[in-house]
Formats: structure tokens, C-alpha cells, sequence
């Protein structure tokens, strides 16, 4: 009888397992990168790297999302045995909005501030959306910048963002996936 009863359990263990692994693999197999590329080199020697998209009104960003949930969940009287707090910064902006959080480095100089570039995106027709705030802050090894765009072609599937010069003149080009792909409010019935 115990002979059975522990057959039983390697078997059920071992479907566990198999089933476990197949999800993983599926889940895996539909992650898709956020943009094309993912880095750029601009023409002044920079390089920008897209790091992540925040949709809503509370935006944050993390270079190590894990530790710092652990962080803000652990009791103050432990988070010294997590080290040094990891790197975080937020940013409030309308509902609905889209955050596009990017890194930017020089190579000889370390991290770039832009301050006359004029972020935007377009959609498939052509329409620009402007940028309306952003924020930036340093981290390990660079700088981070979050770029607010309350309009952004919400119903595409991907679309282009640009960073362009006061002049209007582009300097980059990204391709992103839109992962936040949502009927505007004006067609929802």
C-alpha cells in the first residue's frame, strides 16, 4: 500500500513539475522586448537605452524592481540586512498617461542631462504627440529619465518615439511595442 501512496506522489510531483516548466516556457516565449533598438548611439556620441513603459498616474522606476518591493515591505528594523536601499524614483501625471523611463550616458563624461531636446511620439498616420513633463535622477552608472506623454497612440500596436532637437531636427528613433494598448475614451461606448 505505502508502495503505491509514494508511486502516487512521484507521479503527481512529476506532472507538477512538466506542466510548471511548459507555463514557463510559454510565458517566456511571449515576452517581447519594449522597443527597436533597445539602445541607440546619437549622433553626439550618447548613448540612450529605453528601460521601461509605466502607464497610469503613479509612475515609478527601479534598477532592481525586486529588491526594492522587499525593501518597502520589510520592517525598518531589517532592511539593514538588505544593504543600501536600491535606486527608485516616482513621477504623478494625469490619468492615463505614458511614462517612457531611459537611461542616457556618455561615455567619457558619464551621465547626460538633455535639457534641449523635445521628446515625442507619432502614431501610424503621422500625428506627433508631444511630451508635457519630465523628470530625471541619477542611478548606478548613469542617468534616468522619465518622459510623460499624456496623449500617445494609445490603439496602435507599436509606434515610434522620437527625441529631436529644439529645432525640430531628429536625433534618435525607437520603434516601442505598446504593452498598454487601449481604445482612446472618445471610441469607447
Amino acid at each position: 500500500m505505502a508502495g503505491k501512496f509514494n508511486h502516487r506522489i512521484l507521479v503527481i510531483t512529476l506532472c507538477s513539475v512538466i506542466v510548471l516548466a511548459a507555463a514557463t516556457a510559454f510565458l517566456i516565449s511571449r515576452i517581447k522586448p519594449i522597443s527597436q533598438p533597445r539602445e541607440l548611439t546619437l549622433t553626439d556620441g550618447t548613448t540612450v537605452r529605453i528601460e521601461a513603459l509605466t502607464f497610469g498616474k503613479e509612475h515609478s522606476f527601479s534598477t532592481e524592481p525586486i529588491r526594492h518591493k522587499l525593501w518597502r515591505w520589510v520592517p525598518k528594523s531589517c532592511q539593514r540586512f538588505l544593504g543600501k536601499p536600491p535606486f527608485s524614483t516616482k513621477m504623478q501625471t494625469a490619468p492615463d498617461s505614458l511614462v517612457i523611463w531611459m537611461t542616457r550616458l556618455d561615455p567619457l563624461s558619464g551621465p547626460v542631462y538633455p535639457q534641449q531636446e523635445r521628446p515625442y511620439t507619432t502614431d501610424r498616420h503621422g500625428c506627433k504627440f508631444q511630451s508635457n513633463y519630465r523628470t530625471s535622477g541619477r542611478v548606478r552608472g548613469g542617468a534616468v529619465i522619465g518622459v510623460a506623454l499624456e496623449n500617445f497612440p494609445r490603439g496602435d500596436e507599436s509606434f515610434d518615439y522620437f527625441i529631436s532637437d529644439r529645432d525640430g531636427k531628429t536625433l534618435g528613433r525607437f520603434n516601442l511595442i505598446n504593452p498598454f494598448k487601449v481604445a482612446p475614451k472618445h471610441c469607447v461606448s
